[in-house]
């Protein structure tokens, strides 16, 4: 089970996906999402500050679901 305190969900087809953004120790912004079953974890970085949204997540998962094929 994930906690899912300071998360955002998001479902894409059957699949249950959970993301949040973390600072990393140089401050930067860096994009975290994991899958219900923990079988995803996708972790990516920014060097600035960024609008991020569900679209942009999805696109994300998808490419990540992609390279597994």
């Amino acid at each position: 089970m994930i906690s899912q305190k300071g998360k955002r969900k998001i479902v894409i087809g059957e699949k249950t996906y959970f993301w949040w953004i973390k600072k990393d120790g140089s401050g930067h912004p860096k994009i975290n999402i994991l899958s219900e079953d923990k079988a995803v974890f996708i972790k990516t970085g920014y060097d600035r500050e960024l609008c991020i949204g569900p679209g942009y997540i999805r696109e994300l998962i998808e490419k990540k679901e992609r390279a597994k094929e």
